[in-house]
């Protein structure tokens, strides 16, 4: 009995999960929450039952404000509900949602290195990137055939991810996984090429706006804890010439297709004003379209129209005919839960963007600050596209926001062992 326990506490359950999650997406299934949250159940009974009733019992003592924050999304979908049914739907949506977070927090409460499960994530995104690399050569994705929602383009790779901007968001999360998992800094250079050529090759402008944030708080975080002159020595400088001029000699040799990619990243981002720009057009048109009938006396704007009801409006409006057609997204999720869990929803939502860059500079191991540097390169695509609603992108959201609350835990009762 405690060899089968053993086994099933070494599967990586957060990489099968993620790629369960992948899986849902592509086959655009809208009750993606009953296989998450089976999963979930399967984990919490499988992985040690009695010891993470034992964790989830002192989870729902240390974090009530969390707790707190799930119950007004909870009232929120009750409120908003036209039946018993929508109501139950709401209810399970939101509730995947924290037992994800409850899984990461079991995850890194119980793992003492859990660095295995990491370097899982680690590999799938790069065999992810090979795949892409191998669409954009071949110049459609292989996927579009056996699912609808895969984005089709000639020009911008998606992988297995259905859309170029998610998949311009996993492969930063390989950046910030691989500057924490490898060692060697020729690898982790070479793994950081790999991922901004595929990021060149999704075309998102959006990843770049990120990868430049995330380059801005790592230098401050170093300058500020002294450790950038620890980092440098003779050996790495040396290391990092060799890679300049390999990086050199790879633009030398593709001169023509970089250019080529140049050219058009810089039309997608300067070319246009905002008024020709689509997605713009369309995110103010949302905007306009949420808060037009908002009201400090209505319920509604501090407790919204419940989960995925932005979507819905959206899919039913004419929004402007400049578009002929509506698709049913904001394309930025602070839009969408302003609208679907008003006010409060909003401000709980927004606050783990300063919570993650607090943590950053709070963790004193800097082989630990990896789930919030991964939360806050989610929050900051989340101006982008509706982030967290696409399951994938959610799954990892949530556990890494777990894994990080345990983090923060053992890093007071560090803090309290030192004082």
């Amino acid at each position: 009995m405690k060899i089968a326990i053993k086994r099933w506490q070494g599967l990586n359950w957060l990489l099968i999960g993620w790629i369960l999650s992948i899986f849902l997406v592509l086959i655009n299934y809208q009750r993606w929450f009953i296989v998450i949250l089976s999963y979930l159940v399967a984990y919490f009974v499988l992985s040690g039952l009695n010891k993470n009733i034992n964790l989830i019992l002192s989870f729902t003592k240390k974090h009530k404000l969390l707790h707190i924050y799930f119950g007004i999304l909870i009232v929120s979908s009750i409120y908003n509900a036209y039946d018993l049914n929508s109501a139950f739907i709401g209810i399970l949506r939101v509730f995947t949602m924290y037992s994800l977070v409850l899984f990461g927090y079991l995850i890194a409460s119980k793992s003492t290195e859990s660095s295995y499960m990491l370097k899982g994530i680690l590999i799938a995104i790069i065999i992810s990137l090979f795949f892409g690399i191998y669409q954009g050569v071949v110049g459609y994705n292989p996927l579009g055939g056996i699912s609808d929602i895969v984005t089709q383009s000639v020009t911008r790779i998606s992988s297995w991810y259905a859309h170029p901007i998610p998949c311009s968001c996993f492969f930063i999360v390989g950046v910030v996984l691989g500057n924490m998992l490898i060692d060697n800094l020729f690898f982790k250079v070479l793994l950081l090429m790999g991922m901004i050529y595929g990021i060149v090759l999704t075309q998102s402008r959006s990843a770049w706006l990120i990868l430049i944030i995330l380059f801005i708080v790592a230098l401050v975080y170093n300058l500020v804890s002294g450790k950038f002159k620890r980092y440098i020595s003779r050996k790495k400088m040396l290391y990092l010439l060799f890679i300049c001029l390999l990086i050199g000699l790879i633009f030398v040799v593709m001169y023509g297709k970089i250019s080529e990619l140049y050219l058009v990243i810089m039309d997608r981002l300067f070319s246009k004003s905002t008024s020709e720009d689509m997605s713009y057009t369309w995110r103010l048109m949302a905007i306009r379209l949420f808060t037009s009938n908002a009201s400090f006396l209505d319920l509604h704007t501090y407790f919204g129209h419940g989960y995925n009801s932005a979507s819905n409006l959206l899919a039913n409006s004419v929004i402007s005919s400049k578009f002929t057609y509506n698709v049913a997204t904001t394309d930025n999720a602070y839009i969408s839960i302003f609208y679907d869990f008003g006010i409060f929803g909003f401000i709980g939502f927004a606050w783990i963007v300063f919570y993650s860059i607090k943590n950053i500079f709070k963790q004193r191991n800097v082989k630990r600050q990896y789930p919030y540097y991964i939360t806050l390169v989610i929050m900051l695509f989340s101006f982008f596209f509706d982030a967290p609603y696409w399951i994938s992108v959610g799954f990892l959201f949530a556990s890494f926001y777990g894994i990080g609350v345990s983090f923060n835990e053992y890093e007071k009762t560090q803090n309290k062992g030192d004082d």
